[in-house]
């Protein structure tokens, strides 16, 4: 005999309106649940970019990158220990819609 639940499970049911209005009454005025904190591992200077907040990237270059991006410095700026982690070739991270660098500063949340 063929049977289309191998399993035996008995079939997935789906909530009706009443008990979906149930369970969104019960959840107004509760708070959201809390949302993770997701550091940024990435900062563009001068479209330039440095992987930040890694493993294999010192907390003091992350801090130093910061630093620079915070007070609106440029390229020429970074100091050369620190241009050491610049990412270049295959690890230069493409914007989608641009194709290429973003000519500017931006700390991106990945």
């Amino acid at each position: 005999m063929f049977s289309s639940n191998p399993d035996n499970k008995p079939p997935r049911t789906h909530p009706t309106r009443q008990e979906m209005d149930e369970i969104a009454k019960s959840l107004i005025g509760k708070p959201a649940p809390p949302m993770p904190t997701v550091l940024p591992d990435l900062i563009s200077i001068d479209g330039h970019q440095f992987p930040i907040n890694r493993e294999g990237v010192p907390q003091a270059i992350t801090d130093k990158l910061e630093d620079i991006l915070e007070m609106g410095g440029t390229y020429e700026q970074i100091p050369p220990e620190v241009l050491e982690y610049e990412l270049k070739g295959d690890d230069y991270v493409r914007d989608e819609e641009e194709g290429g660098g973003d000519g500017g500063s931006a700390r991106d949340g990945k």
